[in-house]
């Protein structure tokens, strides 16, 4: 009786070890691929139903359309956009503060900020890249402002006497005040 058991089990045709891996690799491939799917749930908050097509394969919007969903287009959440105009900020800060340290004043000039941080965007409005703003009276102030893909405007308040202040308005449209912004903070956004 013992050897029938074996001559059947060793005639198996069974699965080896590397083809129920694969299987295993393809079905975490499909779940992880659904998983933003399943996890956002189908039903709207506003008692409405998602088309068919999802998210990442609906057209882009032209200029001054808005998406649909509170996420952009590629399900991205507004606030990475919001933070990568903080950045920019930031590195064009750095970039005054290098620049002041070697000249003992602030500048509004491009070249001057590029040299130090060739990656930054020096424009003349907040939408296509970072402004900068001098005081009329004092070389020591600086504003800093740039806008995000979700509309905010973040702007930096730079005295090298008070120190920087960080607020959300547009400090671009004229010159840069001599005090900071009363909703200015200091430590960040």
């Amino acid at each position: 009786m013992g050897s029938v058991v074996r001559n059947r089990l060793s005639r198996s045709g069974g699965f080896s070890i590397v083809e129920g891996v694969v299987a295993v690799m393809i079905l975490v491939v499909v779940a992880a691929m659904a998983f933003p799917y399943v996890s956002r749930g189908d039903a709207r908050e506003d008692g409405g139903s998602h088309s068919d097509t999802p998210d990442w394969m609906q057209p882009v919007p032209s200029a001054g359309e808005t998406h649909s969903s509170t996420a952009d287009w590629m399900g991205v959440d507004p606030s990475a956009g919001d933070r990568d105009a903080q950045v920019e900020v930031r590195d064009v800060l750095l970039a005054q503060k290098a620049y002041w340290l070697e000249t003992g004043n602030y500048t509004a000039t491009a070249a001057h900020i590029t040299a130090l941080n060739p990656a930054v965007r020096i424009a003349s409005s907040p939408a296509s890249g970072v402004v900068i703003a001098l005081s009329e009276s004092s070389s020591d102030t600086v504003c800093i402002s740039r806008r995000s893909a979700s509309g905010t405007t973040f702007s930096v308040w730079e005295d090298s006497m008070v120190g920087t202040y960080y607020g959300a308005s547009d400090l671009s449209s004229g010159p840069c005040p001599t005090a900071p912004p009363a909703s200015y903070a200091q430590g960040g956004w």
